[in-house]
């Protein structure tokens, strides 16, 4: 296949996403791009044909998307600390030590900002578009995308993204990608062509990918400049993934939250105008009388106590409103409505039920929208793992394949999985150590706590490859998805009943290892139910301290009374 060719395909790619008009699309955004543009204007309150009516005034926006959208993301919300890392055998300790430094690799790359705006775009747009750029994973601004909008699935269109650069930008990212023919671009702009290809102050540059038979050839992704010039093509798998909102049939992205409220929205921002025009009108006082030599303005031209001689008495017009309690009306039904379309009620959003209701219909509301959420999140959920899998693990293994150290203080933590984590590697160290078959208890305690000041302070070695083979060892759960707070609640109330009427159990070999073995599977680590203090020097200098004293402590000898220095004015 030839440049020009491809080029021709690309433009055909761009102009069928441009002119497709979806019939499930409203009537006012036929097309994609108008869809998205409308959704961006919506949760900035801006109008799509300009916010000035006919006469020049401007109007209001009475915006109800961002607040559905504001609530559905806190109701998302999850951080990379409730990523943990589930053994399937008995090797605990090598997965919670890559749980612990996969938190540090994920922290230093942002991955919790990139978990933050999944959780607000999720529901804004309906769809979020997430890829994978040099171990990097970016989400893709939906507006900056061409596809085939009827397509089933996204791993079945070619996928065009569009990238703007100044000038200067665009030479700077040619020479570190290596780009080629990327002299031969025009960067003038009063030579560069203008449209969606290019701006006059931009310059273009698409990244194409095809799916694997589009075209002739192995190569299927080309980075290629808005005047038809190929920069660079690679054989690429597919590295964009994708997750609906809400799926609509013949539409390949979701339907968001933003969408589902635009005609709540613009029925709301009518009504609101209407008041403003009425509001406009009420504020006016205006008289009338048939004496037509009477032509003074009452408000300008008038003083307390003048009086007006005139053939006909002086009347005001009535200008109140009298449809204030329609509006409120609708203004009530319309924002009740979009509130319930979207599961956005009280009980979520923390504001006071009105006066009466009952008790009852308030849990019953909150389940209902927890429910909804938490079908939401456990989708979000899954969609994170599979970026985990696929993108981030591979990643962090290469990172860490060769012979690396964990400081030990940066890992000790609250949780209990630290403190036995480091007994464990604190009594290895003693035991490797000989001193003696009669060191005295109190000797031996100190030395403990001195060896437990070195550990802290010391480096974990990690021999290269060493989470090579847990890959299929373990499991990546997402809590409030695969393992929920009322299981984990019901699974400790029944360990404690368990232990509180045969306290045995965890002495016994067998029964402590099925017990073990349930506590992980309910995403428990059995080991922090063992509990060993660690002991520091001064807690050991202090006790030996109270050992060494007697009965009666020593008397102290009373101090002599000084008398006060006097001062003698003559």
């Amino acid at each position: 296949m030839t440049d020009l060719e491809l080029f021709a395909a690309i433009k055909g790619e761009i102009d069928y996403c441009e002119t497709t008009k979806l019939p499930v699309n409203p009537s006012f955004t036929p097309t994609e791009q108008h869809r998205l543009d409308l959704i961006d204007r919506y949760m900035v309150s801006k109008y799509r044909d300009g916010d000035t009516d006919s006469f020049g005034n401007q109007m209001v926006f009475y915006n109800i998307s961002s607040f559905p959208v504001e609530v559905a993301s806190k109701m998302l919300d999850f951080d990379t600390k409730d990523i943990t890392l589930i053994a399937e055998d008995e090797r605990y300790w090598e997965t919670w030590l890559m749980e612990k430094e996969l938190r540090f690799w994920m922290e230093d790359r942002k991955f919790g900002k990139l978990l933050n705006d999944l959780a607000f775009r999720y529901p804004r747009d309906g769809q979020v578009i997430a890829k994978n750029v040099d171990g990097e994973v970016e989400l893709v601004p939906l507006k900056n995308l061409r596809f085939r909008p009827n397509a089933l699935k996204l791993e079945n269109t070619p996928i065009i993204e569009k990238y703007e650069y100044m000038a200067d930008e665009f030479k700077a990212e040619a020479k570190k990608r290596g780009w080629e023919n990327w002299e031969k671009v025009e960067l003038n702009p009063d030579k560069a062509q203008t449209g969606y290809f290019n701006k006059v102050d931009k310059v273009t540059v698409f990244g194409a990918w095809f799916p694997v038979g589009y075209l002739d050839g192995t190569d299927n992704y080309f980075i290629v400049s808005y005047d038809g010039h190929v920069l660079a093509k690679w054989e690429q798998d597919m590295f964009y993934k994708g997750l609906r909102w809400e799926e609509l049939q013949g539409r390949l992205f979701g339907r968001g939250v933003v969408e589902k409220l635009f005609n709540e929205q613009i029925y709301l921002n009518r009504i609101a105008n209407y008041k403003a025009e009425g509001l406009n009108w009420t504020s006016k006082h205006i008289w009338q009388t048939r004496d037509v030599s009477f032509k003074t303005n009452l408000l300008g031209n008038t003083d307390n106590g003048d009086v007006f001689v005139t053939n006909d008495p002086i009347e005001p017009v009535k200008m109140e409103e009298r449809n204030l309690s329609f509006y409120n009306q609708e203004e009530q039904r319309w924002e009740g409505n979009a509130l319930r379309r979207n599961f956005t009620q009280e009980p979520i959003t923390g504001e006071r039920a009105p006066a009466g209701t009952p008790l009852g219909s308030s849990i019953l509301q909150a389940r209902m929208a927890s429910g909804f959420y938490d079908q939401k999140k456990e989708d979000l959920a899954i969609f994170v793992k599979e970026i985990l899998w696929d993108w981030v693990l591979p990643e962090f293994k290469k990172d860490k394949k060769g012979a690396h150290s964990l400081m030990m203080k940066n890992i000790l933590s609250s949780d209990k999985g630290a403190e036995k984590f480091f007994n464990l590697q604190l009594n290895y160290r003693i035991n490797k150590q000989k001193f003696g078959k009669f060191l005295p208890p109190e000797m031996w305690e100190m030395k403990k706590a001195l060896e437990a000041e070195k550990l802290k302070n010391s480096k974990i070695e990690m021999p290269r490859g060493f989470y090579d083979d847990l890959k299929y060892k373990m499991k990546i759960t997402i809590v409030g998805e695969n393992i929920d707070v009322a299981s984990k609640l019901t699974t400790l109330q029944t360990l404690f009943q368990i232990i509180g009427s045969n306290p045995s159990v965890l002495e016994n070999k067998t029964t402590k290892s099925i017990l073990f073995k349930m506590l992980n599977l309910s995403g428990f680590n059995p080991h922090d139910f063992e509990d060993e203090e660690v002991p520091t020097v001064q807690g050991v200098a202090q006790q030996a301290q109270a050992q060494r004293g007697g009965s009666i402590a020593a008397p102290a000898m009373p101090t002599m009374p000084q008398v006060a220095p006097q001062t003698a004015t003559v």
